[in-house]
């Protein structure tokens, strides 16, 4: 950049040393600006990632719970049901009521079993207050409204919804936890999720223990949390269903954002997935529930903005800083250009009034011992 055309030296040495200042202090803020936005960038990486293990681990003990419950439940009644010929309905019916009454937390439980598989004598059952119509042994113990238990014979169709919690678990032969799903519980639809434990004799499964819990205290709990001050936390539960997020009304219903899901996918895989696209930043990790294979999702979101705002307001102290030191500087360059350029002002009044014929003045500063001297 030209410097402007002055015939003072005072402005010439003033300007030139403000424009070197200037440029040193863009390059220092630039190189300290790039160090902190990627300082900032792997704090905030760090942060996500401790943030969404501490909401994983909640969110696994807090179902974890319920699986525990149906594992037990199930070890219950394998040790009523290991002899056909001993098999008793009601006692199994007491265990189960005995279990449900020590969870007022839960929703309810179910003891399912195959046609016949409890004890042989389906058709001596049929009006048995646990069994259907065809004496298959299928009651569903759960909490009133007025907190005391109720009984109900659950409905053993692919229309009745049995697919997720006994048709698939008896098949694959595995203890899971479904999907989420909402149902309507005291004349409410409550978001809830049902853990499932196999009922095996010999080692073949032949029916299913459930405790079903509602999602309505994690979906409200994650709503109350805002990482980075102002971001919203998700939940994605099996089939990539959502648990919990701000959209109350897609609760079980499947994550339609390809990249969320992609996210999700890469979470369960790796551990932990990040991603900064379009000013947001988003990540997740997966959340083992203990007693199961399945693996839910926790991710968060966040605007770059609150992300970086604590590299911004560095930014921005760095700035105010730097532009204080180059005015500081400015100033000193100008008291120390007027000492410097006095003495050359009077030394050129004085070489002016002697070409004037101006003899009898004495010549200044001969007592300096520096170049003016």
């Amino acid at each position: 950049m030209a410097l402007p055309k002055t015939k003072s030296l005072r402005v010439v040495l003033a300007l030139t040393v403000g424009a070197l200042l200037l440029a040193t202090g863009l390059g220092i803020t630039l190189t300290g600006w790039t160090v902190i936005q990627g300082d900032a960038r792997r704090q905030a990486e760090i942060e996500a990632r401790a943030l969404l293990q501490g909401y994983a681990e909640a969110i696994a003990k807090d179902i974890g719970a319920p699986v525990t419950h149906a594992h037990a439940g199930a070890a219950a009644v394998e040790a009523l049901v290991a002899d056909t010929g001993s098999a008793n309905r009601d006692q199994v019916g007491r265990t189960i009521r005995r279990m449900i009454e020590a969870r007022p937390d839960a929703v309810g439980m179910a003891v399912a079993f195959e046609p016949n598989a409890i004890d042989g004598r389906d058709a001596e059952f049929v009006t048995h207050p646990h069994s259907d119509q065809s004496g298959r042994y299928v009651p569903y113990f759960f909490w009133t409204p007025d907190r005391t238990i109720g009984l109900e014979k659950l409905i053993m169709t692919a229309e009745g919804g049995i697919d997720g919690w006994y048709t698939k678990p008896l098949a694959e032969n595995r203890d899971l936890i479904t999907p989420p799903y909402v149902y309507p519980v005291n004349g409410k639809d409550v978001p809830m999720s049902s853990a499932v434990a196999i009922i095996r004799r010999d080692g073949k499964p032949v029916g299913v223990v459930t405790t079903d819990v509602s999602l309505a205290a994690i979906v409200d709990r994650t709503a109350g949390l805002t990482p980075f001050g102002v971001g919203k936390v998700m939940i994605a539960g099996g089939d990539n269903l959502w648990v919990a997020q701000a959209d109350k009304s897609q609760l079980a219903k499947p994550m339609k954002d390809e990249s969320l899901r992609r996210l999700s996918d890469k979470a369960k895989k790796d551990g932990f997935a990040i991603e900064i696209k379009g000013g947001t930043l988003r990540a997740a990790v997966p959340a083992q529930i203990p007693g199961v294979a399945d693996v839910w999702t926790v991710m968060l979101e966040a605007p770059m903005s609150a992300v970086m705002a604590g590299a911004n307001r560095a930014l921005a102290l760095m700035a105010a800083a730097g532009l204080a030191f180059v005015v500081a500087a400015l100033a000193l360059t100008w008291i120390v250009a007027g000492r410097i350029v006095a003495p050359v002002e009077k030394m050129t009044g004085y070489m002016g009034a002697l070409a004037d014929g101006d003899y009898e003045t004495d010549t200044p500063f001969v007592e300096r011992g520096d170049e003016i001297g």
